[in-house]
């Protein structure tokens, strides 16, 4: 009996030092905490977090949202554990949506919010990959002339993991 407790015990903490390695589920991605898109981080309860009403009694909201279009995973610090990459939405209630990265990081059993950074209004989002620790999108976005509604400009744009911020390496013509 005490060997069977002390297999049990072992089987346990490797599961719980596995459970640690593993990327965020996309249950917890939907239930998560999100910082650097409204003031105060907000928090998702089954991918949808809605604000109070700018004006008390109006309609109008912010609302942030995880976009179903991207769930890239890979080791973005170095540090032998993958990260997940998504896609988060965010409306104010105008017209525009403005759309975000987001990398999460399992810390100490949780899901963590690491970096976020913003990608643009209205941008269309045709591919993306990890290349190495570099997030690549191809997108469609508002160019030189083009009305908000209607972005015809098509580039790859490139982030990375850098010092804890998520920054823009820059961008290029797609061909």
């Amino acid at each position: 009996m005490e060997r069977f407790s002390l297999n049990a015990l072992c089987l346990l903490a490797a599961g719980a030092t596995l459970a640690a390695c593993h990327p965020p589920s996309a249950v917890d991605l939907a239930n998560s905490t999100y910082q650097g898109i409204e003031s105060t981080p907000v928090t998702l309860v089954d991918g949808l977090w809605e604000g109070q009403p700018y004006v008390e009694g109006a309609a109008s909201r912010p609302r942030v949202g995880l976009a179903d279009t991207l769930d890239l995973r890979g080791d973005l610090d170095g540090d032998g554990h993958e990260e997940t990459v998504v896609l988060l939405w965010h409306s104010t209630g105008g017209s525009g949506t403005f759309d975000y990265l987001a990398v999460m990081a399992r810390r100490n059993g949780n899901s963590e919010n690491i970096a976020t950074a913003p990608v643009g209004d209205r941008v269309k989002i045709r591919d993306a990959r990890l290349s190495g620790a570099v997030i690549e999108l191809d997108v469609t976005q508002q160019g030189p002339g083009d009305a908000a509604c209607c972005p015809t400009q098509q580039v790859t744009r490139r982030w990375s993991l850098l010092n804890g911020e998520l920054e823009e390496l820059g961008e290029e013509q797609a061909r």
